[in-house]
Order: C-alpha cells, then structure tokens, then sequence
C-alpha cells in the first residue's frame, strides 16, 4: 500500500498524527483527516471551520475584555460580635422648646441664643423675627411664645449665682428622648431611653447640640440596631474606631458616630 500511495504522489499521514486523530475527542475533526470519501470529508471540514469561527466571535468580547487588564477591587466585611464601645448617637439639632420657657429662662438663655444685645435689650429685628406670622397667615412661628415674653423694662432678674446653668435649662427645656423614640433593638434586645446617656456639646463657637448616645452594657445577641422615632427624627447606625484602636468615646469628637 505504502508503494501504491507513492505511485499516486500521496505522502503517507504519520503514525503518531494517526493515533491523535483516532483518538481525540475534538469533534470532527477525525472525520476530516482520517475516513470517508471526499464530499463527506469536505463538508466535515466545512462544519468544522463555521464551527470554530462561531467560536470565536463568541468569545472575542471576553478576549478584548482579558486584554483591557481588568482589576477588581474585593472587600471583606466583619461584623464586631461585642461592641465595647457607643455605636449609636442621636444628635437633637432643636436646641429648645418655646412653649416651656418663661421668662427667667429666656433671661437666662437670651445671651447665648443670640436674643440679646447691649444692656440685655432685644434688638429690634430680633423683635420682629420673633413677632413675625408666616407667610402673613395665622399660624405661629416656631420662636412666636418669645413675643408675650420679651419686655424686661420690668423685670428683676435672679440673683447670678441662682440662675440656672446651660446643662440644667437643656435637661428641663429641651427635646427629651422619652418624647422621640418609639421602638429600639440592639443586638437582639429591647432598648430604651434608660440605655442611652445624655451629652451636651458646645461646638462650633457657641453652637449647642444635644445628643444621646447609647450606652455599651447590653449583651451580644444580634449585630443591628433598630431605631424608629417621631417625623424629623434621624439616627444614625455605624460602627466607628478610633485612631490606633482607641475606644471611640475617647478618641473621636463624639462617643459614636
């Protein structure tokens, strides 16, 4: 046979190549080198070549994409399983309720809340800020139970060392937690009001803000924290370090974020 394929002018496929065409498992690729009469290997070919062409249309998107050096950027989320620190703080941005003070407090007040000027006087666009209606209505303004309070030609004011300190008249006038929090659950228990502590800050030149921010004594059960509280209310959930491992209560501007 070997002298018969020579006479006709064909080289003999080698025996290795043999091996590999009767064996591989590329499909049809055997029927194009190794059996079957002409036609029938033409069109095995054929199918081969639109097969491996589909081929690469299909994947030449990936390969542009593999070419473009994609980086990805991976991020690994643990969650603390005991907070040793206040994860929680509820700041009051309201400094004061109108509707409680009287006039020794607002005697007391009126200097830091910008209502006095020289002599303990109300100035007179602080007067009519405060007397103002909105929006020439009949309702209101928020600061309008200042304006019954405002004369002090009369008035004799409380010895210095008896009047109230900064601290006592936002304990007594301000925005109490009670008054906000509907439900809370930390870490899988029922909070409270009794949970959290009150701080007052004095930022910002002379800028007053209350907070409360929850205290670091319930048990790990759960890691969420659910707040709900009165209309204009926010909270704010996180879990905060300080610097070099630093409690956050000592190290950060305010007990928790």
């Amino acid at each position: 046979s070997e002298v018969k394929l020579r006479v006709k002018g064909l080289r003999p496929t080698p025996r290795c190549a043999q091996l590999f065409l009767k064996h591989t498992t590329f499909h049809g690729l055997r029927h194009v080198f190794l059996s079957g009469s002409y036609p029938r290997r033409v069109a095995w070919l054929l199918a081969f070549l639109t097969a491996l062409a589909l081929l690469f249309t299909w994947s030449s998107n990936r390969v542009r994409y593999l070419l473009s050096s994609p980086v990805y950027t991976k991020a690994h989320m643990v969650y603390a399983k005991r907070l040793l620190f206040p994860a929680v703080t509820i700041c009051n941005q309201n400094i004061l309720l109108p509707r409680r003070m009287k006039k020794p407090d607002l005697f007391s007040a009126g200097r830091w809340l910008g209502l006095f000027g020289k002599n303990w006087q109300v100035s007179p666009a602080v007067r009519e800020a405060l007397t103002s209606h909105v929006d020439g209505t009949n309702n209101e303004p928020p600061w309008s139970p200042f304006s019954r309070i405002l004369d002090f030609n009369h008035f004799l004011p409380p010895p210095r060392d008896s009047q109230p300190s900064m601290r006592h008249l936002l304990d007594r006038l301000g925005h109490q937690l009670e008054e906000m929090l509907l439900y809370c659950r930390f870490q899988g228990q029922l909070c409270g009001p009794r949970n959290f502590s009150t701080v007052t800050s004095l930022l910002f030149a002379k800028r007053v803000r209350r907070c409360y921010f929850i205290r670091s004594n319930l048990h790990t059960l759960w890691k969420m924290l659910h707040l709900q509280l009165w209309t204009g209310w926010t909270a704010t959930a996180d879990h905060h370090e300080g610097r070099d491992g630093k409690w956050a209560g000592a190290d950060a501007g305010y007990p928790a974020g």
